[in-house]
């Protein structure tokens, strides 16, 4: 079965995209979610994270506080590459499970794609046959930022720019999807390059 890759910067349309291929009847793995479900008490991230980055974390429910992780983790670089390997550890040992689960039984689906902002950082490139690229510029961006999140333009600039700008990846991808006009020239794009493969 196929398998996809796609990302993006914040504000470029991925997620969209993501929709436009779930309804040609792809099976969509978010990076992102499995990424915040294997750090839960009882998940296999959990007590590494305790023990490698702190153990000071905890929320009063027993869960890791992700606003006091992050900010440990941030404000130091070491614990920051300790937490990304841990998670993306994980996170892939997650995807693999789910397209292992999908290969065997499809039912519907047609191909998967792993929706994954840090899709190159965690390696989960090597998992796919093809990688997608959705990109905007930087204006359409925080544009759209700041419309769906109603942060100030600075606030917007801000966010972004503190994640890696994912166009670096450019050059590495095998499509890359410009996002700057409207939800129709983006469908028709996704579908044009996903019906090429599929």
């Amino acid at each position: 079965m196929l398998i996809l890759g796609i990302t993006g910067n914040i504000g470029s349309g991925k997620s969209t995209a993501c929709e436009i291929l779930k309804g040609m009847k792809g099976y969509i793995i978010n990076a992102d979610e499995l990424s915040h479900e294997v750090i839960l008490r009882g998940k296999p991230a959990f007590d590494e994270i305790l023990a490698e980055v702190d153990s000071n974390i905890l929320a009063d429910d027993g869960e890791i506080d992700r606003k006091r992780l992050g900010a440990i983790v941030f404000s130091d670089a070491e614990k920051l590459k300790k937490l990304t390997r841990i998670v993306h550890k994980y996170v892939i040992e997650e995807t693999r499970g789910k397209i292992g689960l999908i290969k065997r039984n499809p039912g519907e689906y047609k191909f998967i794609t792993i929706d994954g902002p840090l899709l190159f950082e965690a390696g989960m490139e090597k998992l796919c046959h093809y990688t997608i690229l959705v990109s905007a510029s930087e204006k359409t961006r925080l544009e759209r930022v700041v419309k769906r999140d109603g942060l100030t333009f600075d606030d917007a600039r801000k966010r972004s720019r503190s994640r890696k700008d994912t166009d670096e990846y450019s050059d590495a991808v095998d499509f890359i999807i410009t996002n700057d006009r409207d939800f129709e020239t983006l469908n028709e794009q996704v579908k044009r390059c996903v019906e090429s493969l599929i």
